[in-house]
């Protein structure tokens, strides 16, 4: 091989798709473009904007645990169990 990736199933795919959109056995009515544009906008949104909310919902949920954690640690300790 001369570095050259295998494309083989790549064209394989790209052929049966474009055979099956030409012969109409594969009907994409209007809802089906929809689908991919909301798909694309989620992913668009997951990609630039999930990392940012992940963070501020790891702190969020870190401060609630030891809010959580230090309250029943001292109740323990001033309780005397």
């Amino acid at each position: 091989m001369l570095g050259i990736p295998c494309q083989g199933p790549y064209v394989l795919g790209l052929g049966l798709t474009t055979f099956l959109c030409s012969k109409e056995i594969y009907v994409m009515e209007h809802e089906y473009y929809t689908g991919i544009s909301i798909l694309l906008m989620v992913v668009y949104a997951v990609k630039k904007f999930g990392p940012v909310i992940g963070q501020t919902l790891d702190k969020r949920i870190e401060v609630h645990f030891l809010c959580v954690f230090g309250a029943l640690l001292a109740y323990t300790v001033f309780d005397g169990s």
